[in-house]
């Protein structure tokens, strides 16, 4: 270790002063400059080397305070509300308070329609409740009332109100389930059995929606499998989601005919538009492949309500080259097994159409008068 002397000639020499530092300053000292500031600028050296300490300590003792103003603020607001409680009930209300009450009922009940309203034991049971804890008639202490006495079973709620509806499966179990649940549970609807030996057989009954029920209490009420959704205050927007989600199956079908479609028959109809497709393009070779002109044949078909088929497709693809929409490539030509037939416009060129024919093996032709289209044009070439 450097003596005192030699210290000082370095402070000199790299410029160190005595001064306020900071643990982070401390952190980048060489162990001479650390040894400079321990000698020299020793009470500042030890408050900037503890900082981390006391920043922690502070910080402690600020969560502290916070903490304790909160309880004191808990204990304010508990303290109010007694007050307001014991004022409540033990003295007679004038008619603006009265009105204010009303209205904190009113709003409790938006929140909370599940609560059956002009109901004795309802009545009694959230009155007995507040008094108890000498608390206010007001919307949040109506809620917190709402909320312990459903838990012990003591109010009576209409479950109809929350979407809850009761079924019975196909089997004869019973079940309560939410509303927008109900097109799961038909599709998984379990078959019955009916009948013995020979007579044995099995039966899918369809699920019955069972009449509403509107009052559930007690154990019923504690033990209820949807005992969340029974308690839960109401939510707009869950409220919308609930509703459009809540249609039936016969309902969605209505509205979703895609959805119901047969898978096979969307598939032969797919593969049917390709054929249809393939088979145009076999007889154009010149029809250039594009974006453009996809949207144009489209476009005429749709507009007039035509089929897909190769005779709108034909007659589309006719009228708007005549029309100039579409432009098509003359000098293409499409080879199909060792036969090459040059278009021009309608199918093969009906002065061309017998030398192709005769060119095809007997094997050729049979593949190729399967089309309608190759059909058509040798129909007409035997009236002409």
């Amino acid at each position: 270790m450097k003596s005192a002397n030699e210290l000082k000639y370095l402070a000199e020499k790299f410029g160190w002063k005595v001064g306020p530092l900071t643990f982070g300053k401390i952190q980048h000292m060489n162990s001479d400059e650390a040894s400079f500031h321990d000698i020299f600028n020793k009470t500042e050296y030890e408050r900037a080397l503890n900082e981390p300490q006391t920043k922690a300590a502070a910080k402690k003792e600020a969560a502290k305070a916070a903490e304790e103003t909160e309880q004191v603020k808990a204990e304010n607001t508990k303290n109010l509300n007694a007050w307001a409680g014991k004022k409540f009930w033990e003295s007679e209300l004038p008619p603006e308070e009265l009105e204010k009450a009303k209205k904190e009922a009113e709003v409790f009940h938006s929140r909370y329609p599940q609560f059956v309203l002009n109901n004795q034991q309802n009545a009694d049971a959230l009155r007995d409740w507040l008094f108890a804890n000498r608390l206010s008639l007001t919307a949040a202490n109506l809620a917190k009332a709402f909320n312990a006495l459903t838990k012990e079973g003591r109010l009576i709620l209409n479950p109809a109100v929350c979407g809850i509806i009761r079924i019975q499966m196909g089997d004869g179990q019973v079940l309560d389930i939410k509303s927008e649940s109900l097109p799961d549970y038909q599709r998984r609807n379990p078959p019955s059995i009916e009948g013995r030996g020979v007579f044995r057989k099995t039966v899918q009954k369809p699920i019955k929606i069972l009449p509403a029920v509107e009052a559930v209490t007690g154990s019923e009420l504690v033990n209820h499998p949807l005992f969340k959704t029974l308690t839960e205050a109401y939510d707009s927007v869950a409220e919308t989601k609930r509703y459009n989600d809540s249609l039936s199956a016969d309902e969605y079908r209505r509205q979703h005919g895609e959805a119901f479609r047969e898978p096979l028959a969307s598939v032969k109809v797919a593969e049917q538009i390709k054929r249809e497709i393939n088979s145009f393009l076999s007889f154009h070779p010149e029809y250039v492949l594009s974006e453009e002109n996809k949207k144009h044949l489209c476009a005429y078909i749709e507009k007039r309500h035509l089929p897909f088929t190769l005779n709108s497709l034909e007659t589309a693809y006719t009228d708007l080259v005549r029309e100039g929409y579409i432009k098509p490539n003359p000098e293409a030509v499409v080879s199909s097994n060792g036969t090459k037939l040059v278009d021009y416009g309608g199918g093969p060129g009906r002065a061309k159409l017998p030398y192709e024919i005769n060119r095809m093996s007997a094997k050729e032709y049979e593949e190729w008068i399967q089309n309608p289209a190759n059909r058509r044009a040798v129909d007409a070439l035997a009236v002409a």
